[in-house]
């Protein structure tokens, strides 16, 4: 659950070419880029328990996930910045599930272009989505095209 007032963005990248250190290592950057740009934070998703006979200590992250806390307002910079950063190079693809801080949530990927009207659409349909499970359960819901 995020904290009041920001929103948590749980990022899952995927490469369509590359292998899991590639995946790695593009997660750390993205995460590192993500606290440049302004996030509020930007945290490794950890899968809890080391397996049995690691090493100790060892605190495994799951592969292309990373958690992202940030202010409602801010949320337009960042899904540019995820097209942007996912049209670095093809092959990438950015899935979101978003939660706000009464614990509604919703999914989705960011697509491959978008201009600045339908971000504020996809905007728009992220607040419809976010307003619609607080009174059912949570969907999984695209942007609409305008």
């Amino acid at each position: 659950m995020p904290e009041a007032g920001l929103v948590a963005v749980k990022l899952d990248l995927e490469l369509a070419q590359g292998g899991d250190e590639e995946l790695d290592q593009l997660t750390r950057q993205l995460r590192q880029e993500l606290l440049e740009a302004g996030a509020e934070s930007a945290e490794l998703v950890h899968q809890g328990k080391a397996p049995a006979g690691a090493k100790a200590g060892l605190d495994p992250v799951v592969l292309g996930a990373l958690l992202v806390a940030v202010a409602p307002m801010a949320m337009t910079k960042l899904l540019e910045f995820l097209q942007a950063w996912a049209m670095r190079r093809e092959g990438r693809t950015v899935k979101l599930n978003i939660q706000d801080a009464d614990g509604a949530s919703v999914q989705m990927e960011v697509p491959q272009t978008m201009s600045p009207s339908e971000v504020k659409s996809w905007l728009e349909t992220i607040d419809e989505a976010l307003s619609s499970t607080k009174k059912t359960s949570t969907p999984k819901t695209s942007p609409a095209k305008p």
